[in-house]
C-alpha cells in the first residue's frame, strides 16, 4: 500500500523488517531469520520500520511497529 502512495514499486525501499539489532534481506524466509537472528526461546519477535521518506506524508520521520510471529520448526 505504502509504495502505492508513494510510486515506489519496491516495497523493501519503503519497509524494513528487523530482528532483534539485525535488518533482514527481503528475500530471507521467517524460519530462516529465526535460525540465524532469533536467539531466545519463545516466539519470533519481528518490528519494521516505514520510510516516511520517498514522498509518504510529504516527512522524513520514521515510525517503528513490533509484530510477534509464532514459526514452527
Amino acid at each position: 500500500m505504502a509504495a502505492a502512495v508513494s510510486g515506489d514499486p519496491n516495497p523493501e525501499n519503503i519497509i524494513e523488517i528487523w530482528c532483534g539489532d539485525q535488518c533482514l534481506d527481503p528475500n530471507m524466509n521467517l524460519r530462516s531469520a529465526r535460525y540465524f537472528y532469533w536467539k531466545q526461546s519463545g516466539d519470533l519477535v519481528l518490528s519494521y520500520l516505514v520510510s516516511k521518506e520517498n514522498g509518504i506524508n510529504n516527512s522524513t520521520t520514521n515510525s517503528t511497529t513490533t509484530i510477534i510471529i509464532t514459526v514452527p520448526i
